[in-house]
């Protein structure tokens, strides 16, 4: 105990130091920058190198943000251990659980005894996973909303060749549903609701962060929700769900299970991808595997669970890991026992709504949703 509060101590001092540092640098150009228009002052960042300031190395400003946030993720982490945060499953609120592995001392990743569903404690509560998403949440090009040049680009290939190329990934969608309506659930500021619009499909996205929902809406004039009460009132709309690495993201999986199996409409697909838990790489890799047992991804999935778990919402499910080919998995999902390989990075999830299929996971009381 008075071990981990020095250490949270001696984190702190050091926060404090690099915001002094920050604001020491900010404040000697501030003057200089403030006549500046906005047209001068771009062309001024790109063509100047950082200034030398007596004292101060040059601040790489996003690496440092970076860097403070990595700071404000462990002052939260031991601040949620030194109160003893409860350790029940997210999933199912079952209190027994397995230590499956440390990750930086004050990290664990568990596995429940009940669902098998893999966590990250310390957890997060869906309130300030909401509040976390809103501006803090950052990761390249998903969530860096491009100036209008490079969107302009991006518009014009369709993001062929970017991280946000989801060509491959709506390709297996096309195979399984030609056309229809499709939620691009998680869609960020809405660069794959783009792509499901060119492909053919009546597209809607859904983001919990106000600022990049808006930013869909005005730059790529695409169909954003932002809100749950809204998204509620699309109760079996949808033909398909698609999600591209959102799952992983989510701090209380049941309540959404549920929520995606009643946006959907009878004999509707959800289609979701997220990192591989049980692949080789996180087999050989274990905790130390980037997207095992992070800030950003407070869940672990692995086939195991979503195949057990998936069916207590009314699906059918199937799993297939990267590289995927499309007779392979029209085979699988025609022959539901036969073999797969599930050796990939990427794990697809494709679930089929099971028409009248009793709903037994009881998420509607998950008292993990008051955050």
């Amino acid at each position: 105990m008075y071990e981990a509060r020095g250490l949270l101590d001696h984190v702190r001092m050091n926060r404090l130091a690099n915001v002094r540092a920050i604001q020491g640098v900010a404040c000697t150009g501030s003057m200089a920058l403030r006549s500046m228009t906005t047209g001068q002052l771009t062309r001024f960042t790109r063509s100047r190198p950082a200034p030398r300031l007596p004292g101060f190395e040059p601040v790489d400003i996003r690496a440092e943000s970076e860097r403070m946030a990595s700071i404000g993720f462990l002052l939260r982490v031991l601040r949620q251990r030194l109160i003893g945060q409860e350790r029940s499953c997210p999933y199912c609120r079952c209190a027994n659980a397995i230590l499956v592995g440390r990750k930086k001392i004050v990290l664990e990743l568990q596995r429940c005894d009940a669902c098998g569903l893999m966590y990250r404690w310390p957890k997060d509560t869906v309130r300030f996973n909401h509040r976390f998403y809103q501006w803090r949440y950052r990761q390249g090009m998903t969530t860096g909303m491009p100036d209008r040049e490079s969107l302009e680009k991006c518009k014009k290939t369709m993001f062929r060749g970017t991280e946000q190329d989801f060509a491959d990934k709506i390709a297996v969608l096309k195979s399984l549903m030609p056309w229809g309506r499709v939620l691009d659930y998680g869609c960020s500021w809405g660069y794959g609701t783009l792509q499901l619009v060119a492909a053919g499909y009546d597209a809607f996205g859904f983001e919990i962060s106000q600022p990049r929902a808006a930013f869909g809406r005005a730059r790529l004039g695409v169909k954003i929700i932002s809100s749950e009460i809204a998204l509620d009132g699309f109760a079996q709309s949808f033909d398909a769900v698609f999600a591209s690495h959102v799952l992983e993201h989510l701090p209380a999986p049941s309540a959404v299970f549920d929520r995606l199996a009643k946006l959907l409409k009878p004999n509707g697909l959800l289609l979701a991808f997220v990192p591989n838990c049980d692949g080789d790489e996180a087999r050989r890799l274990g905790v130390n595997w980037g997207p095992m047992c992070c800030e950003k991804h407070p869940l672990a999935l692995d086939p195991q669970f979503l195949e057990r778990i998936l069916p207590r919402h009314g699906f059918q499910v199937s799993t297939f890991s990267n590289p995927y080919a499309f007779d392979s998995i029209k085979d699988a999902l025609n022959h539901p026992g036969a073999t797969r390989d599930l050796h990939g990075d990427e794990l697809m999830i494709c679930a089929r709504k099971i028409t009248g299929q009793r709903n037994t996971s009881g998420s509607a009381e998950n008292p993990a949703l008051g955050g």
